[in-house]
């Protein structure tokens, strides 16, 4: 399904990509050798596929997960990113899409440990699961890393099937004051 590049300017870029995941999967190492293990990345870009001697070039939403999903917080403990919190994230998009996902089943990818497709009658919307720790560790990460993969060409086709609904951003930024009165001591209240 690889597509061949006639000129490429070394081995390693010989092919076009066929996925966001590995793209993705350096920035997340780039980002924990540098100290900052929670990671919470997205990539609008394009993949490519040779299928029957036929080309296909998809827009692609690519998002990633390692690390702890909040942040340090006096309200708060800290947890570690799960399966099912980039799972809410891509739900999430759904909604704000309008789109109706009737099917979920299992993934069949080599890249996931473990992963469920996203399907709307017979298309796929895109794949999410846990990385193979195979491929996580060659590429440096040695963390769980979550990632999700969806059809960004095929969602915006069912998006405009909807009236979406839009509200006028306010004129004003929003703002907190912190208002202090001086007040003659005899008033009581």
């Amino acid at each position: 399904e690889s597509v061949a590049m006639l000129n490429p300017l070394s081995a390693d870029l010989a092919v076009m990509r066929r996925t966001l995941l590995n793209g993705l999967l350096e920035n997340v190492a780039f980002n924990i050798n540098r100290r900052n293990s929670d990671v919470k990345l997205f990539e609008f870009g394009k993949i490519y596929r040779k299928i029957n001697g036929i080309y296909e070039e998809k827009k692609c939403l690519g998002i990633a997960l390692s690390g702890n999903f909040n942040s340090e917080s006096w309200t708060g403990n800290i947890r570690k990113a799960a399966f099912f919190d980039l799972k809410g994230l891509v739900q999430q998009i759904f909604v704000r899409l309008d789109i109706q996902v009737t099917d979920e089943k299992p993934a069949n990818d080599d890249n996931f440990l473990d992963g469920i497709e996203f399907i709307y009658g017979n298309k796929s919307l895109g794949k999410l699961g846990i990385i193979n720790k195979k491929l996580a560790k060659k590429l440096g990460v040695s963390q769980d890393t979550f990632f999700a993969q969806l059809n960004w060409d095929e969602m915006l086709v069912l998006a405009n099937q909807h009236d979406l609904k839009y509200k006028e951003i306010s004129k004003f930024p929003g703002s907190r004051r912190d208002l202090a009165l001086l007040i003659d001591s005899t008033v009581k209240y």
